[in-house]
């Protein structure tokens, strides 16, 4: 802009002098142009959506990245239980008999009408009745221990 040879002096032509100032009110207008656009409430709005949506989009990657970390977990773990199965079969297979036996209600002699009637046997002898407790009667208890 400034051609200052001469000992600070400015050694331009009124027409450079001219032409600077020129440039310099088209620089500064754009620029008060630029920023009355920005704060218009138009322009605050667009930048307030702009910002939104790279906060969205930051989110999305950190949704991703955490739902990739859980889909790691998960493979991880399946390949623990695969080779866990893999390594002790028989283990497998009994620990997996037993939960099916629990599943499907046991043996018949441990069926639920055998465990109610060996619960109730205070009834038929006459001890207790109503009350279905196999103990004898507080009477004939003998007292407690001091």
């Amino acid at each position: 802009m400034s051609d200052r040879t001469d000992g600070g002096r400015d050694t331009r032509s009124i027409d450079q002098i001219r032409a600077d100032i020129a440039r310099s009110r088209e620089q500064l207008g754009a620029d008060i142009e630029a920023a009355k656009l920005k704060l218009s409430p138009r322009g605050l709005q667009e930048e307030a959506v702009s910002r939104i949506r790279g906060a969205r989009g930051r989110s999305n990657s950190a949704v991703d990245r955490v739902g990739d970390r859980a889909q790691e977990q998960v493979s991880h773990m399946s390949d623990a239980v695969v080779g866990f199965l893999k390594r002790y079969p028989v283990v497998t297979t009994l620990v997996g008999l037993g939960i099916a036996a629990l599943a499907l209600g046991g043996s018949s002699r441990y069926s639920s009408r055998t465990r109610r009637s060996r619960a109730y046997t205070g009834i038929e002898d006459g001890r207790n009745e109503g009350l279905g407790y196999s103990e004898a009667p507080a009477a004939e208890l003998p007292p407690p221990r001091r």
